[in-house]
């Protein structure tokens, strides 16, 4: 979501599971989804969402969802975690304790 602005006043989470599956809250919905391992390769599949329409959020959401289906593989770099696809940065995440 480079150049994108986001709202200020919700989050987007992503959190992993031990069974390699995705969750998290996408600013209004919460989403699911399954993480595949391969040959180094980090993808997120098969994402789902609640469908509640909450009109200030809605195109943020979309794309947050869209960038996550697009993740070809990760890296971390200085304490954040990156998602891209190729060479194109996605989403970038911070730990929140």
């Amino acid at each position: 979501m480079t150049g994108k602005t986001l709202p200020a006043d919700v989050k987007a989470t992503l959190n992993f599971s031990d069974s390699l599956g995705v969750n998290g809250k996408s600013f209004c919905n919460s989403y699911g989804g399954e993480l595949d391992l391969k040959d180094g390769q980090v993808r997120i599949k098969n994402v789902f969402s609640t469908k509640m329409f909450c009109e200030a959020t809605a195109a943020a959401e979309n794309a947050f969802l869209t960038a996550l289906n697009e993740t070809d593989h990760a890296k971390v770099v200085n304490g954040k975690l990156q998602l891209l696809k190729g060479e194109q940065t996605l989403l970038i995440f911070s730990k929140i304790n």
